[in-house]
């Protein structure tokens, strides 16, 4: 495990001061009998899949966290890491191919780089997200992530009625290309990946795919200037609801930082400088919700 992390490392990209920092932590906690047991016993629950593994987790990675003076966001980092290894084997057995596992794992490398920018700490502070991606049941698939879920409107879409199963998109926070091309060969993957390994849930071919997400905020169109992609990105959706976020709480994702104090907001981007001028008239961010509708394999021929 301890040669994976630092092949992890290495491999997605960390700086060599970080993974040193994390190889440290891992040497700490396994020579450290309780620490090692507490690290262990919340691999294996994180491993075992399904619902609410984090809160069951999180009593085993305090002591951790207790025993050997780590942070939590740190210890949290490592532990997700070193998942990937066991997680490669899950994959294997499921007949899911190996590129998917890779770019899938690559997902703990955008969440490290989140936490070190906003608060300067070589960790993850978005514990319960990862679990997931063990069950297995959330996918890297070309630029984005998905995800199985059910049609949670009373509104029908397409037909897809409240119950139906249906797939959720993710936006990592990658440097890959967003653009319309990367995203129709993204969502062309996860329709070919869920018609064949869900084809009881999509037996006719027929899938909705819905996001709820801050690029999706309907005022973007009013004051985004520069940012292309988002606004393409916009129109791949019926855009169903747009709502106001009066407490900003994902203006963390646009400027690396929880300080809302517009005025110390970076402005070194076109989407942050459109921000900054949206929130200084007096306008306030938002997030949306929306979702496309694929009838068959021909609409990607389009």
């Amino acid at each position: 495990m301890r040669d994976y992390l630092i092949l992890h490392c290495d491999t997605y990209g960390f700086l060599p001061e970080h993974r040193d920092q994390l190889v440290d932590l891992y040497d700490k906690i396994f020579a450290d009998e309780l620490a090692k047991g507490e690290f262990l016993r919340a691999h294996d629950i994180l491993l075992e899949g399904g619902p609410g593994r984090y809160e069951v987790m999180r009593p085993h990675l305090d002591a951790v966290d207790k025993a050997v003076g780590s942070h939590r966001f740190t210890t949290d980092l490592l532990l997700f890491i070193c998942g990937g290894l066991a997680l490669k084997e899950k994959y294997k057995k499921l007949g899911i191919d190996e590129g998917i596992w890779f770019d899938t794992m690559g997902d703990v490398v955008c969440k490290y780089r989140e936490c070190f920018d906003v608060y300067g700490i070589v960790g993850v502070f978005t514990e319960s997200w990862h679990c997931r991606f063990f069950w297995p049941d959330r996918f890297q698939l070309g630029r984005m992530q998905y995800e199985t879920c059910t049609w949670g409107h009373d509104e029908e879409f397409h037909g897809v009625k409240r119950g139906d199963p249906a797939v959720t998109v993710h936006i990592p926070s990658t440097l890959q290309p967003f653009d319309r091309a990367a995203r129709m060969d993204s969502y062309k993957k996860a329709y070919e990946f869920f018609c064949d390994r869900y084809r009881n849930l999509f037996p006719d071919g027929k899938m909705v795919i819905c996001t709820h997400s801050w690029l999706l905020f309907g005022e973007h169109r009013k004051f985004l200037k520069g940012c292309p992609n988002i606004l393409s990105f916009m129109d791949d959706f019926e855009v169903i609801v747009s709502r106001y976020d009066e407490d900003g709480r994902d203006l963390w994702r646009i400027f690396n930082t929880m300080n809302h104090n517009v005025d110390e907001f970076p402005t070194d981007t076109a989407l942050r400088r459109s921000y900054v001028d949206h929130l200084k008239a007096g306008g306030l961010p938002g997030s949306g919700y929306g979702a496309f509708f694929i009838d068959g394999p021909e609409f990607f021929a389009i």
